[in-house]
């Protein structure tokens, strides 16, 4: 007969592997990715981004690297939008101030790509950002090339930006 904790240590286990079978694990270089529709109001669906470099960015209006980070992601996109989609996600989803945080933000960065609220259909298929901030880089076929966690460098968007002019004539 199982002891009492050997019986909520199995459950336990069966739990984790449960939803460890459910749940999307972050892609890696060289993996095909196939994007869902995203927030209708962000204006980005899939037939947007077909034969571009896609850029998804988690990003928190609390993030000081997000901060850092914000106005090159601007000038990534704006040196290279006719190659590229830059698409930021916020992970406060849930904050009653999110809408507001998200429009405060867009407006004191600049930004003029869109930017998603609710990532939840995109983490389907790309899993949990593993830090904040996180990008994921994909080829105009929907191959990722790149994933990072962490604050972008000056020549990691120039890496960035490199990789779309080769990839998108």
């Amino acid at each position: 007969m199982k002891s009492r904790a050997t019986r909520w240590l199995s459950c336990l286990a069966g739990l984790v592997l449960a939803g460890a079978a459910h749940a999307a694990t972050v892609p890696v270089p060289g993996q095909q990715v196939a994007l869902p529709q995203l927030a209708a109001a962000a204006g980005v669906s899939p037939s947007l981004m077909q034969g571009k470099v896609v850029v998804i960015a988690w990003f928190a209006s609390w993030c000081p690297f997000c901060m850092h980070e914000a106005p090159q992601l601007q000038r990534l996109y704006a040196g290279n939008r006719e190659r590229m989609v830059v698409v930021g996600v916020n992970v406060e989803k849930g904050d009653p101030g999110q809408v507001a945080k998200v429009k405060e933000w867009v407006a004191r960065f600049g930004w003029t790509f869109p930017v998603v609220l609710d990532g939840t259909a995109l983490e389907r298929v790309t899993g949990k950002p593993k830090g904040i901030p996180s990008l994921l880089v994909l080829g105009k076929s929907g191959v990722v090339h790149q994933v990072e966690s962490g604050e972008m460098l000056d020549e990691d968007v120039e890496d960035i930006a490199a990789f779309a002019r080769r990839e998108v004539p």
